[in-house]
């Protein structure tokens, strides 16, 4: 009796070892902290903004694969994404970042941004709905 306890002791070890590298989820985080989802924003997205304080205006936002992000015929300014925030950086000599939540929908070609961060009374409310081309 002692000989089947200590091989179901065994076998339930080597399953429970087995099993522990099986994870369902599929997010990987780079050394870097940021996830895996920069892939998906790189590209050319159109759409438009909406602010409480200035209704709508049309967007065009083009991310790259090393970081640059232009942003309406802008400077190109660089972009980060650590954990769910999408941070832009404006510019080398500049301080100044937004950060925004993020959320794709339809197989990663719509993408819906909220500042999280108004530096003025104008980004207040500012939720910005593109569509990658």
């Amino acid at each position: 009796m002692k000989k089947h306890l200590v091989l179901i002791g065994i076998l339930v070890i080597l399953i429970s070892v087995g099993l522990s590298g099986c994870n369902s989820s599929t997010e990987e985080t780079p050394t870097n902290g940021e996830t895996v989802d920069k892939e998906k924003f790189i590209g050319t997205w159109f759409g438009y903004s909406e602010s409480e304080c200035c209704g709508s205006e049309n967007k065009t936002i083009i991310f790259d694969s090393s970081g640059n992000v232009n942003w309406d015929n802008s400077l190109p300014y660089t972009y980060s994404i650590i954990g769910d925030k999408l941070n832009i950086n404006y510019g080398e000599f500049s301080t100044e970042k937004d950060t925004y939540s993020y959320s794709f929908k339809n197989n990663y070609t719509t993408l819906t941004l909220s500042l999280l961060t108004p530096s003025s009374e104008n980004d207040t409310g500012l939720t910005i709905y593109l569509n990658k081309q």
